[in-house]
């Protein structure tokens, strides 16, 4: 995913965490305490932050065009808690493997958002797999814009989910059938292919917990209220997906303040990517996937002097088992004396 907004500013860190060592990180919580949603997310208060005034490569990126999510599926497997993820269909993927009690699907582009309201609409009719890729194909327009109209009140609303369906159905369409093929070549099970996965994330939108949402990892609204809605829940937010959005930002107050908002606890994972063309060791030939504990994201965020961007915490990276993996599995270096 190549986007993302220079930040804006303000609002101050939180507090540090415990770390947590890579074993933990690769075999999973220990436990996991069941969260009770009491009410649908869409029921919260979650502020939006300002519409972008531009995109980066001006494009709207609404299929991801990182191939090789398989190398975090050890590494979120069954974490349940809270799952965040920028992006579009690699959360989905991502999501039916960490089984979370509550699901964010948040991007800062309007016209993504809108896709995963597409996606909501298709899950909520279609009840498997194979019904929910064939809504995007063009001869089911007719059942497809009688799904949208079934969960779109709004007239406004829906002529915009129209539109996006009629301009991006083919890339969607084309990213999920390659899915498909290729995680089921490499035995890897996906809720395309699922049917257990498929009606886990089918459930979650029925019984509203997944949140839709257009927001800014640097702005001063939406992950602000995300922060305070999981810890009044007392869902700890276990699985953190960036993608590679860091590149296009540096690390602000309000950036970390958002970050250490989150309710994250020693189960906490984050994870990113990185485009380095040429690597022999990425993933997909184009990105490197990096796996870090919360914890450990917390310290360096909290260390003095402030962090300015994720290049410090990229280059303390050892390569994990599979091609393409990587580990930051070191904290912060100690504070430099005075």
């Amino acid at each position: 995913m190549k986007r993302f907004l220079k930040p804006r500013a303000s609002l101050a860190p939180g507090s540090m965490s415990l770390v947590l060592g890579v074993a933990g990180i690769l075999l999973g919580p220990m436990a996991i305490p069941h969260a009770v949603a009491s009410s649908p997310l869409a029921d919260e208060i979650v502020r939006e932050d300002p519409v972008p005034t531009e995109l980066c490569a001006n494009a709207h990126f609404v299929t991801s065009d990182e191939r090789a999510h398989h190398l975090f599926r050890r590494a979120i497997e069954d974490r349940g808690g809270a799952f965040l993820g920028v992006g579009t269909d690699q959360n989905y993927l991502m999501a039916a493997w960490a089984r979370p009690e509550l699901i964010i699907m948040m991007d800062f582009d309007p016209v993504v958002v809108d896709i995963h309201r597409i996606y909501r609409a298709f899950m909520l009719r279609a009840s498997t797999p194979q019904e929910f890729v064939a809504l995007w194909q063009d001869n089911a327009r007719t059942e497809a814009r009688a799904a949208l109209a079934e969960t779109t009140e709004d007239e406004k609303q829906l002529r915009r989910l129209e539109q996006a369906l009629t301009r991006y159905a083919p890339n969607v369409r084309r990213r999920l059938t390659w899915m498909h093929r290729h995680y089921s070549k490499l035995g890897v099970p996906t809720f395309l292919g699922d049917a257990a996965q498929y009606e886990f994330l089918r459930q979650a939108f029925t019984e509203g917990r997944i949140l839709l949402v257009r927001g800014d990892l640097t702005g001063d609204a939406t992950l602000t209220d995300i922060g305070a809605v999981l810890t009044r829940r007392g869902v700890p937010m276990r699985v953190l997906y960036l993608s590679n959005a860091e590149k296009y930002f540096d690390y602000t107050p309000q950036f970390r303040g958002n970050m250490l908002g989150l309710p994250m606890d020693d189960q906490t994972v984050v994870l990113r990517t990185s485009g380095v063309p040429g690597d022999e060791w990425t993933g997909d030939g184009f990105y490197r996937y990096f796996v870090q504990s919360g914890p450990h994201f917390r310290a360096w965020l909290e260390r003095t002097p402030p962090l300015k961007n994720v290049n410090p915490i990229r280059k303390k990276r050892t390569k994990g088992t599979e091609q393409g993996l990587y580990l930051l599995s070191d904290p912060p270096p100690p504070r430099s004396p005075r």
